[in-house]
C-alpha cells in the first residue's frame, strides 16, 4: 500500500462537508501561490502597486566636473 493509497482512503473516510472544506482550502492555497508568483516580483521591483521606487543610483544635484584632459590627447605618437 503506497502513501497515496492510504491518503486517499483517509480522505474518502471523511464526511462530504469536510471533503469540500479540504478541497476549498487547497484551491485557495494554490490560487494564492499562483497570484503571489505573478504579483510579488512586480511589487518588489517597484512596477506594481503604490509609488515607484527611486532609482538605485543617487542623482547628483550639481554637475560632476569633467576629468582633467591629458596633455597628449589628440596627438599622434611617432614610432
Amino acid at each position: 500500500m503506497s502513501v497515496f493509497d492510504s491518503a486517499f482512503d483517509w480522505f474518502a473516510a471523511l464526511p462530504a462537508e469536510d471533503q469540500l472544506l479540504y478541497i476549498g482550502v487547497t484551491c485557495l492555497v494554490v490560487l494564492g501561490g499562483f497570484l503571489a508568483t505573478i504579483f510579488l516580483p512586480a511589487v518588489r521591483e517597484g512596477e506594481g502597486f503604490g509609488e515607484p521606487t527611486p532609482p538605485s543610483a543617487p542623482v547628483a544635484s550639481e554637475p560632476v566636473p569633467a576629468a582633467p584632459r591629458s596633455p597628449f590627447a589628440g596627438k599622434r605618437v611617432s614610432k
